[in-house]
């Protein structure tokens, strides 16, 4: 397969699987009406990605690979975490877990996470980030278009609870997403088309409506900790010092207009104490821990119907499966994220989107969902850390291409 082919479809492949899952179930929200079974659909897409990843493993595995210490780490985490719960699945008789339960686990884990992340390591080094960008940008603005203007009734008391295809903008994680790479392209003037550009502004209000009427605490929070992290270089600071006291200065009309036309962001945003049902499973997680100090106990919580929960922290998820092992391995990872994304940030490389999405998913993380069952957690580990590598060099065309046109 010549070097041009092999650009192009490992790039669109790469794309795919970070956001594409997002424009799927947006553009079935469009064909099918509520109470439809939309798993066949999903699923048959998840088929023809594991499909996909075998075909690219089949054709590239036969090229050495040089896995950067720092993921091997990472592989190694999540190496022993499986072990942890294939024991507690498949042997582990004091977990009653039903099948369906168990089946989705692997299903993720395995058919989504771990296959497609093995493909990835064989040809990242095919990758064009430039171009995995736009269409990322692309994808995800077109899915927020698609599921906003799908929404029958918009009402502002109560959490946005869609089904389908439009479930996919409920949580206001793809509204945050939107508005970051958005931010990143127009900060960096990365699109000179002037529609386009007037697209993304739209599409950006559209998608902090969306973050609004979600409800969520996570999304927003993480969208501020995200402009803060992207913005720490000193000539930045003076922007988000005016942005602050005019924030300051406006407070309570802020405030007040949020109460009075956006409740439901108002009672679980500015107003919500603690941090609901998440409280009580930490509470559970941390007395298991207690217990259970060195070597962990259970790879997550089981419940009397036979389904299982996982603790909505990464760090307590390490811990609770892999004991001191667990948090050693988890925190040399984080430590890796932290100092990659601050060094690539800081050079102000066109690269740089990458440690802010994996930064985005981290702090996701930190509060909600799991790691072995977000996908772009671990991509975006893989890309990132590999541009880190003292084996690869950022900006050499011979590892991850880099040029191409801009819009």
């Amino acid at each position: 397969m010549s070097l041009v082919k092999s650009e192009y479809i490992i790039t669109l492949y790469t794309s795919i699987n970070l956001v594409g899952y997002f424009l799927l179930v947006s553009i079935m929200g469009l064909f099918f009406g509520e109470g439809t079974d939309s798993q066949i659909f999903t699923f048959t897409y998840r088929i023809c990605m594991l499909i996909f990843s075998l075909i690219l493993l089949f054709l590239f595995t036969k090229r050495y690979i040089n896995i950067p210490s720092s993921v091997r780490i990472y592989l190694l985490f999540f190496s022993l975490f499986l072990i942890r719960a294939s024991y507690d699945l498949l042997i582990n008789t004091d977990f009653q877990i039903t099948s369906s339960e168990i089946n989705r686990f692997f299903y993720f884990t395995f058919l989504i996470i771990i296959i497609p992340s093995i493909t990835l390591l064989y040809t990242r080094k095919y990758i064009n980030l430039n171009k995995v960008f736009f269409q990322v940008l692309f994808i995800i603005s077109l899915s927020i278009l698609i599921s906003y203007f799908n929404i029958e009734e918009i009402k502002y008391d109560k959490r946005l609870e869609l089904t389908n295809g439009l479930g996919v903008i409920t949580t206001g994680h793809l509204a945050s997403l939107q508005i970051i790479l958005s931010y990143f392209s127009f900060k960096n003037k990365l699109i000179k088309n002037r529609f386009l550009n007037f697209i993304l502004i739209f599409t950006s209000f559209l998608s902090l409506q969306i973050l609004f009427l979600s409800g969520s605490r996570g999304p927003f929070l993480n969208l501020i900790l995200i402009l803060l992290f992207i913005n720490l270089k000193l000539k930045n600071l003076k922007y988000f010092a005016i942005v602050s006291v005019m924030l300051i200065f406006f407070s309570f009309p802020i405030i007040n207009f949020f109460i009075e036309n956006i409740p439901i962001f108002s009672n679980r945003v500015l107003l919500s104490q603690g941090v609901g049902g998440r409280y009580f499973l930490y509470l559970e997680t941390i007395d298991i821990i207690s217990n259970n100090l060195f070597f962990g106990h259970q790879f997550a919580l089981p419940r009397s119907n036979g389904e299982f929960v996982y603790t909505h922290n990464i760090i307590l998820d390490s811990m609770i499966s892999l004991g001191i092992i667990g948090l050693i391995l988890i925190l040399l990872t984080i430590k890796n994220i932290i100092k990659y994304s601050y060094n690539i940030i800081k050079s102000e490389s066109k690269h740089s989107w990458v440690a802010i999405l994996l930064l985005l998913e981290f702090f996701k993380l930190l509060v909600s969902s799991s790691f072995y069952i977000n996908e772009r957690f671990t991509f975006l580990i893989i890309i990132l850390f590999t541009l880190n590598s003292s084996n690869y060099k950022l900006n050499e065309n011979t590892y991850f291409r880099t040029k191409t046109s801009r819009l």
